[in-house]
């Protein structure tokens, strides 16, 4: 009986050098992992800040936005004294004038407008309330009552009836003296002396017995009319508000 020889291949032996490297794995160093992981948690602090702040922010913004409205509307207040210092320019006076009465004389109206802050100043009387007044009192220059336009009367200085009309003055400016050394009258004691020379007839029986610190002591005694001082009142606060 023949016998098979066993054939073995003559396989080389694997050396160390030749023993095969495992896979490299698809992962970062440890130090740079690291560096990602903080950056990311920076960065989600970050938002998280961003998203607390922004809130505190509007409000803080709101707030402030709320504080200079209340100061630009405590700087638009008139006062209702009768002695101080007009807030309103010849400008928005006559502004506010035309408002109300568009037919009136543009020049006549910026001249009055002028002239009631100067000689208002020169007594510390508050200008706004004088050329307010002067307003209420003639109809915004439309008189139509016993004083008449050519009286350069703008305070009825005088008027009770039809044989006493009211003080006539030779110019416009004249009858705005006039009007603000009465209410000077009316609001300072009989020490206190005017600067510029009296035309006021009236001023001495005034200066001696009345004394007046706003527009509503006023009522019943620059005039009988028992809402003189909030009708001056309303009027004030339109001239507050003439540019809103």
């Amino acid at each position: 009986m023949g016998t098979k020889e066993l054939v073995v291949e003559n396989v080389p032996e694997q050396t160390e050098e030749q023993e095969a490297e495992p896979a490299e794995e698809n992962t970062e160093p440890e130090d740079e992992k690291q560096e990602t992981t903080e950056a990311a948690e920076t960065e989600n602090q970050a938002n998280e800040t961003d998203t607390v702040a922004e809130p505190e922010k509007r409000e803080s913004e709101t707030e402030t936005v709320k504080e200079e409205k209340k100061i630009a509307e405590e700087d638009s207040k008139i006062s209702r004294s009768l002695i101080g210092t007009g807030k309103k320019s010849q400008k928005e006076l006559y502004k506010f004038f035309m408002k109300n009465n568009k037919k009136a004389k543009k020049r006549k109206v910026k001249r009055l407008a002028k002239y009631y802050i100067e000689e208002a100043a020169a007594e510390g009387i508050n200008s706004d309330v004088a050329f307010v007044q002067m307003c209420h009192e003639t109809g915004f220059l439309r008189f139509g009552n016993l004083v008449s336009e050519d009286m350069n009367n703008f305070c009825g200085l005088g008027s009770i009836d039809i044989n006493h009309r009211g003080v006539v003055f030779e110019s416009e400016r004249m009858g705005v003296r006039a009007h603000i050394q009465h209410l000077q009258a009316y609001a300072t004691t009989a020490d206190i002396e005017l600067h510029n020379e009296l035309v006021d007839p009236r001023y001495e029986w005034v200066h001696k017995t009345k004394l007046v610190t706003d527009i509503f002591g006023l009522t019943k005694t620059w005039a009988t009319d028992p809402k003189y001082g909030e009708k001056l009142d309303a009027m004030l606060t339109r001239l507050e508000n003439n540019d809103k």
